[in-house]
């Protein structure tokens, strides 16, 4: 080919002519065209997102070595993947505590109560003691097959209540994926899978939030697509605890697919 004739007759949209790196063969047979910065991806929140379509043109004025036009327009299309980023909002959180005395373990569900203070922390008097916390359950059955889904990255976050004493800076609160299974007197038995470490470890954090890329992308690999994740605290002293908006537990989840 006539390299000249080809870059003047060569469009990529998006592109102007100098951002094109038209790199050739030796027997000027193969063009490879690199955009300069590459090609961008669609910015969508769910699957239902379009994705961003580039075009490709060869106008009849490419010739070859022997001057000959090519006989009709070359016309390509593709798109690129698309870069979602999609929200898990208002999660439906329960608080669990062990000092239910007479009456056995007790749930108090978030579902319904969006002003609802979720606890962490330790209880003790003459009568009972026990224990608060936080259950998180996250369904990414909306993701569909993971296949075809290429993780970039997962962000657990939740919004803090003011505590109730002196919660910090003695103790702190503590993430957990535990086994999947129904939040209920019974959820306290469901073991912890893998120790995420400290969540929150102060009052003026009004948004802690967690990276759970691994944790979380690992599992739904393997086939969890729904998963339990628990607040726990750690060494606060007995009588206080942090507190946690029910409607204020979110999941984000970024990743790219076709």
């Amino acid at each position: 080919m006539n390299r000249a004739s080809v870059a003047s007759a060569l469009t990529v949209s998006e592109f102007l002519p100098d951002d094109l790196d038209l790199v050739w063969d030796s027997q000027d047979t193969h063009l490879t065209v690199k955009p300069i910065g590459g090609f961008e991806y669609a910015a969508v929140t769910d699957q239902t997102g379009p994705a961003l379509v580039y075009s490709v043109m060869v106008g009849t004025q490419a010739r070859d070595a022997m001057g000959n036009h090519l006989r009709s327009v070359f016309a390509s299309s593709f798109s690129t993947l698309r870069n979602i980023s999609q929200h898990f909002g208002n999660l439906e959180a329960a608080e669990y505590n062990t000092y239910g005395g007479g009456s056995g373990d007790n749930v108090h569900p978030c579902q319904g109560n969006p002003t609802y203070r979720a606890k962490v922390g330790r209880f003790h008097n003459s009568a009972v003691a026990g224990t608060f916390f936080v259950f998180v359950p996250v369904d990414l059955t909306s993701l569909g097959d993971p296949s075809l889904l290429s993780a970039v990255n997962v962000r657990f976050s939740a919004a803090q209540a003011d505590p109730d004493g002196a919660f910090y800076p003695d103790g702190s609160v503590l993430l957990d994926k535990v086994s999947y299974g129904p939040i209920d007197n019974d959820v306290g038995a469901l073991q912890v899978t893998d120790g995420l470490g400290a969540f929150c470890s102060s009052a003026s954090t009004t948004s802690p939030s967690s990276d759970l890329s691994g944790v979380l992308w690992t599992a739904y690999q393997s086939g969890e697509q729904r998963q339990l994740y628990r607040l726990s605290a750690d060494a606060n002293p007995e009588n206080t605890d942090a507190a946690f908006r029910c409607d204020g537990f979110d999941v984000v989840v970024n990743y790219r697919m076709p």
